[in-house]
């Protein structure tokens, strides 16, 4: 597979921060992340695909997702993230300005990190064509056979927080029709 440097930028990252954006998406988002170990960027990727029409992802591309972006997740994102929040954490007010604009340093190598993760997701589903006539409930049945189906690969599915997962699905449902509109 080639990665091309213009798939960057792509419609899976466009879509992510507009997504997230919404009330509560990042937070329950983090949760599944913090509390669960999920990738957030293949959660997304399980409603991205939705929207743009996708079939529902088997547990083969599931899986090949994973593996495609398993190493860069656990030797980049990972221990930036675990940099940033270490600065966080950091209680004392001496030199707090400087730890300030590195924390916020790391956090924008960590965002580009998320976005190049993304990028290697994106060229791996750029060969398929999806449907931008599916209706909305197809997308949100597509979306949630994805979620449900990725958490069943990582052995999660009993564990997630059903509330919190209907919170991620009715957020989803806002998003498309506000998109429709």
């Amino acid at each position: 597979m080639i990665y091309k440097d213009s798939n960057f930028n792509n419609v899976f990252w466009k879509f992510s921060l507009e997504f997230y954006d919404r009330p509560k998406v990042a937070s329950r988002l983090i949760s599944l992340q913090d509390d669960l170990g999920v990738n957030v960027n293949l959660v997304l990727c399980c409603f991205w695909s939705a929207d743009r029409g996708f079939s529902v992802l088997t547990q083969q591309v599931i899986s090949d997702l994973n593996a495609i972006v398993e190493d860069w997740n656990l030797l980049v994102v990972k221990p930036l993230r675990s940099v940033r929040l270490g600065i966080k954490h950091l209680q004392s007010d001496k030199y707090k300005k400087i730890r300030e604009k590195i924390r916020s340093k790391t956090k924008d190598l960590e965002l580009s990190a998320e976005q190049f993760e993304q990028m290697i997701i994106y060229d791996y589903l750029n060969t398929n064509t999806g449907s931008s006539a599916l209706s909305v409930q197809d997308k949100m049945e597509i979306a949630k056979s994805n979620l449900f189906s990725y958490l069943g690969f990582l052995k999660l599915n009993t564990r997630a927080d059903s509330e919190m997962l209907d919170e991620l699905l009715g957020s989803f449902r806002k998003f498309l029709q506000n998109s429709i509109q």
